[in-house]
């Protein structure tokens, strides 16, 4: 289904697209702003000199390569060992099938197995049921809420911090895979096969830019 891969220049026109989408970013942290394609690759240069404490990746479709969205490590701490998630899925209709699950996945089998950090945040917007959801069922917990920490279409709003452990995150996927058949490889399946829904709900998926 899907696959990821390190932004490249090629993307930056595209993640620019998406980040002036008003709708798109109704559910993220991110408010809403003008971006034009000379900020946009002063932004990607600037990431070229920071890789060490960040990482972004595209999510592309395994069957046309195409990006359909985004995850992001950022603020990689290797003393703490704990880093920041964020994810942007860009294609509408791969919106609430199940896309921002698996690339979320992804990153955090990346997190937790190959670069061995001991804990991953994020803040999701508290509205944003559907990401908290996702995000619970990955193993992270809510860490309390920050009252009206985030000004979007004219109103403040709360954001729920939510951070896992390496332990609770595999914890947490061997339960699914017991109980729902989903193992390490799911996340590569052909995008011929239905699309799968996070276990336990149905419909929408995003966390923060």
């Amino acid at each position: 289904m899907i696959y990821l891969r390190e932004l490249t220049g090629a993307d930056v026109a595209i993640i620019n697209e998406w980040r002036r989408d008003k709708e798109l970013l109704s559910h993220l942290v991110a408010p809403f702003r003008y971006i034009n394609i000379e900020t946009e690759q002063k932004w990607f240069d600037d990431y070229l000199t920071k890789r060490d404490n960040n990482l972004r990746c595209a999510i592309c479709s395994t069957k046309t390569n195409e990006i359909v969205g985004a995850v992001y490590l950022l603020n990689i701490d290797h003393v703490s060992r704990s880093a920041e998630l964020g994810i942007l899925i860009g294609k509408r209709e791969l919106l609430n099938k199940g896309v921002g699950f698996f690339a979320m996945k992804m990153m955090l089998d990346h997190a937790f197995l190959n670069l061995n950090l001991h804990r991953v945040y994020a803040a999701i917007l508290e509205y944003n049921e559907r990401s908290i959801h996702v995000a619970e069922t990955l193993g992270f917990h809510r860490e309390g809420v920050l009252r009206e920490s985030v000004y979007k279409d004219g109103k403040y709003h709360n954001q729920v911090p939510m951070g896992v452990l390496k332990h609770e995150y595999l914890a947490s996927i061997s339960s699914l895979g017991k109980a729902k058949g989903i193992s390490q490889d799911l996340a590569h399946r052909n995008d011929e096969t239905p699309e799968a829904e996070p276990p336990g709900k149905e419909k929408k998926a995003e966390v923060k830019t």
